[in-house]
């Protein structure tokens, strides 16, 4: 019997050529770029675009990866750190990462509505990044 595709994104990150890539462990299964997958944390429908292996200083664009490899992907819209991604028809949630309370927090605050402003991108940028804790 073939195992439903299931997987989870561990890392979320900008890349200057391709944009937003999401690093997933493939837990079981097989997916093939262009395939449409359910992020069952938010359940909502994703669509894979390109499939990546990346190495020290370069990437490898491949068409399918499968069972037990670790994989970026171009296109996922509403991923985030620690989110399964799996078969739309055999829908599973894995275990989500858990991270440690922070030893030290800290608050920052915009000046000006200009500068709060600015402040926005970047934040919203890293907060899809990091999930909050607690």
């Amino acid at each position: 019997m073939k195992e439903p595709f299931a997987a989870l994104a561990f890392k979320i990150m900008t890349d200057p050529f391709v944009g937003q890539l999401t690093y997933l462990r493939v837990y079981s299964g097989k997916i093939d770029s262009g395939s449409t997958v359910m992020n069952s944390t938010h359940r909502k429908k994703e669509r894979i675009g390109r499939l990546l292996l990346m190495h020290a200083n370069k990437r490898e664009e491949v068409t399918s990866v499968s069972a037990g490899e670790i994989i970026a992907c171009v296109g996922l819209k509403t991923a985030l750190t620690g989110d399964t991604l799996c078969d739309p028809d055999r829908p599973v949630l894995l275990e989500s990462i858990e991270f440690p309370e922070p030893v030290m927090q800290i608050a920052i605050e915009p000046k000006t509505k200009a500068d709060q402003e600015k402040m926005g991108t970047p934040f919203s940028s890293w907060r899809r990044k990091i999930p909050p804790s607690g």
